[in-house]
């Protein structure tokens, strides 16, 4: 049995956030995940890219979370956070992403980002699914997330925590308007994200963990037919940039 065991949450921090205990904790979460259950993920932690050799990203590179044990077991990349967290997700779940990480702007692939001020923007290839997801993440692609000096806390963790405390069931633009003001208020140049796999009206649907549920309006499930990707400047032809490395320990980033 993979599912984690109570002992893995009393272990040293490095060895719960191994590859495997990660893994194995994501699907235990939507393991047999049904119509009208609330579900939540929170990671405040590590995040890098890798180069993308499938052509499925625009920018050429995936968006990944960094385990403990990285060196040995590789890093998780976004494509498989969405086969485990999102892919099979049925109508009428619901469940919300906090990733407080670098480069974890659509970290999720999820196929709608919401772009301030023009609204909900799909992307070029998305892949529709049946479920309610959303994503809040710590910053755009091509950003990096910072760390507090108050308890070494993940910015997007203690401007999320601040804002709900304040606020406990603001409506969505609130809270993301909120979270862009607590950032840049503490002196921080990232920019909170904000995915989802419905398109909805932020001003007139309250963010809860638990409550609101907004029905399946893809008209179809998986990729449209006709869709196809455009390269853009971060991975145009075949030839892509040169990107910062994955750090050598998770502590140097």
């Amino acid at each position: 049995d993979d599912r984690p065991s109570p002992r893995d949450f009393f272990a040293p921090a490095d060895e719960r956030s191994t590859r495997k205990n990660i893994v194995a904790g994501l699907k235990w979460l939507v393991e047999n995940a049904a119509c009208g259950d609330a579900l939540f993920f929170h990671f405040s932690g590590h995040g890098s890219e890798q180069r993308d050799l499938s052509g499925t990203e625009t920018d050429g590179f995936n968006e990944t979370i960094i385990p403990s044990d990285f060196d040995k077991s590789g890093l998780i990349v976004d494509n498989e956070l969405f086969d485990i967290l999102v892919r099979d997700l049925p109508e009428g779940c619901k469940l919300n992403v906090v990733l407080d990480c670098c480069h974890s702007g659509t970290a999720l692939d999820l196929p709608f980002n919401y772009v301030r001020p023009r609204g909900w923007q799909c992307e070029e290839v998305p892949f529709h699914t049946r479920g309610d997801v959303q994503m809040w993440a710590g910053c755009a692609d091509d950003e990096q997330s910072e760390e507090t000096h108050f308890r070494s806390r993940g910015v997007l963790t203690t401007a999320f925590l601040h804002e709900m405390y304040r606020n406990p069931r603001p409506l969505y633009k609130e809270l993301l308007d909120a979270l862009h003001a607590n950032v840049t208020r503490r002196g921080f140049t990232q920019k909170p994200q904000l995915s989802s796999t419905q398109r909805f009206d932020l001003d007139n649907r309250v963010f809860s963990t638990v409550d609101g549920f907004v029905p399946n309006h893809n008209l179809i499930y998986g990729v449209p037919p006709g869709a196809r990707l455009t390269l853009g400047r971060r991975g145009r032809g075949r030839k892509l940039p040169q990107r910062r490395p994955a750090p050598r320990r998770p502590d140097l980033e």
